[in-house]
């Protein structure tokens, strides 16, 4: 047997159900206690059991950990470490101004100007970097704004 608020496994003899199901078995009038009674009493060993959230199954969150702090860190370590720190720092005080999340803002610059950063971080350590101009961000924050 299946409902929104509750599900009947005969298999496994248990009774899923949700916070709502739940709250109106406090009510004798309500339908769900009279389901309830029917279930108990067709299957009296029945194990009754809350339904928690579902989790997501194949989301990962690629952007973990890539807090503030983590990508000064990152840039601290490379060669041209200052004038990326001052793009840096300029687009993170900027984008406080222009954008609704600025933080989202920062990240992308970040993304693009590093775009091995996760696969490859050593590469930086050797290689000339470019620094990309946080003008086009900041305009792109400044439309949408």
């Amino acid at each position: 047997m299946k409902n929104n608020s509750c599900v009947f496994d005969p298999i496994t003899n248990t009774l899923t159900i949700t916070k709502a199901f739940a709250d109106a078995l406090s009510n004798p009038a309500s339908a769900e206690y009279q389901l309830y009674r029917q279930i108990k009493a067709d299957n009296p060993t029945v194990a009754v059991r809350k339904r928690t959230h579902k989790t997501s199954s194949g989301y990962v969150n690629q952007y973990k950990k890539l807090t503030y702090e983590n990508m000064e860190a990152f840039i601290e370590l490379l060669p041209n470490a200052e004038e990326l720190l001052g793009v840096f720092n300029s687009l993170r005080t900027c984008a406080n101004l222009v954008s609704t999340s600025p933080y989202t803002l920062v990240r992308t610059w970040f993304v693009e100007q590093f775009p091995l950063y996760r696969q490859a971080p050593l590469f930086y350590l050797t290689a000339d970097v470019v620094v990309l101009s946080p003008e086009k961000y900041l305009n792109e924050a400044g439309e949408v704004a």
